[in-house]
This record gives structure tokens, C-alpha cells and sequence, in this order.
């Protein structure tokens, strides 16, 4: 089998940078907002989502989110690996609300969950890389159709990347 790889899409690349400057320009209840819609559409995983939906939309305190996430990316290793994916997605998505730089990592886990539950798992690296890319270029184009014109206060995040 490939060597299947749990993240993909390049943080160089136009369509990423875009996105992290349309980021950069939102509020965080807004881009936690687009992330958990996209997650919603993961098949499964229903009590996880759960908790991401109680993340962004604080029905319990932070400390015991983080402690139920942490029981959730306990359980990782038991799942088989486009349900893995599909699980990092969700934390990831729920960590873009509690560490909105979260949101590359959020974006770079649902490319992968997309390219090898679309293609499967014997592609070529080629084939995943740039249907990856046109994934990103998918979320890039929801966010903008959620994003504010004006927004009181914009992330303006540091990315160290």
C-alpha cells in the first residue's frame, strides 16, 4: 500500500495563502462558523461533531471541551485511517475556535479526508496533491461567501509559517 499521508495541500501555494488572508480579515466566530458547517458534512463521527458544535458555540466551559477533546484524539488509534482523518478534521476544526491558527491545519486535514474518500487510497501523490489544491480552492470560496465586509475585530493572526 502508499504511503498515505494524513495532511495535504501546500502552505506556498496561492490558493492558502488567499485563504489565510481572508482569515486574517474575519472574527473568529465567523470562521469557526465555516469551519464546523464543513465538518458537518463528514459522515459520522456524530458525537465528536457534537463537540466541536459545543465548542464554538460555548454551551460548556472550555476546560471540559478541551478534557472531552483530548478522550476523542485519544481514541484515534483505533479507527481505521480515513476515519482518522476524518476525526483530525474535526479537532482541528474545533481548534480553529480555541487557536484560530488552527485553521491551516483544519484546512490541510479536510484536503486529505476529501482527495482518499473521493479517489480512494491507490492515486498517484500527483493526483491527490492537485485535487487537494482544488479542494482548498472549494473552502477558499465558502469562506468568502460567509466572510463580513467589515468586522470590528479581525484576527490579523501571525502565522510563523
Amino acid at each position: 500500500m502508499k504511503k498515505l499521508r494524513k495532511m495535504l495541500g501546500n502552505v506556498e501555494s496561492q490558493e492558502v495563502k488567499e485563504m489565510m488572508q481572508v482569515i486574517d480579515s474575519q472574527d473568529l466566530k465567523t470562521i469557526s462558523m465555516w469551519a464546523l458547517d464543513v465538518v458537518r458534512e463528514i459522515p459520522g463521527l456524530e458525537s465528536l461533531k457534537q463537540i466541536c458544535a459545543d465548542v464554538i458555540n460555548e454551551k460548556e466551559e472550555k476546560v471540559h471541551l478541551k478534557i472531552a477533546i483530548k478522550k476523542e484524539n485519544d481514541k484515534l488509534k483505533d479507527l481505521n485511517f480515513l476515519d482518522e482523518i476524518a476525526a483530525r478534521t474535526i479537532i482541528a476544526a474545533t481548534g480553529v475556535y480555541l487557536t484560530p491558527t488552527k485553521a491551516l491545519d483544519y484546512i490541510f486535514y479536510y484536503a486529505s479526508y476529501r482527495a482518499y474518500y473521493d479517489l480512494g487510497f491507490e492515486d498517484t501523490k500527483a493526483h491527490y496533491d492537485a485535487y487537494a489544491s482544488q479542494i482548498i480552492k472549494n473552502l477558499l470560496v465558502r469562506l468568502k461567501e460567509v466572510s463580513k465586509e467589515k468586522v470590528e475585530k479581525p484576527l490579523n493572526l501571525k502565522w510563523n509559517c
